[in-house]
């Protein structure tokens, strides 16, 4: 982000957050019938469904594109590039 995080307005930088992440397709593609997500949510799936009642329902919350019922999530092999130094 390019502003601090501050507890007024925490929970809406949050949610803007959860938003850009899920829809960026570079962490995670998701249309209608295909869910294929980061590993991050396979890894800490309970911290995302503590307040949904399964991860589905937490990615609809933010989806630009809601999964069907049926859909199937996979998830995509996690970059750690990220956490190598140079």
């Amino acid at each position: 982000r390019a502003e601090a995080y501050t507890a007024e307005r925490l929970e809406k930088q949050l949610e803007e957050q959860a938003s850009s992440f899920i829809n960026d397709p570079d962490r995670n593609r998701i249309t209608g019938e295909t869910a294929q997500v980061s590993r991050i949510f396979r890894w800490f799936k309970g911290d995302f469904t503590q307040k949904a009642p399964s991860l589905k329902a937490f990615l609809n919350q933010y989806a630009k594109q809601p999964l069907a019922e049926e859909t199937e999530i996979s998830y995509l092999d996690y970059d750690w590039n990220l956490n190598e130094t140079k």
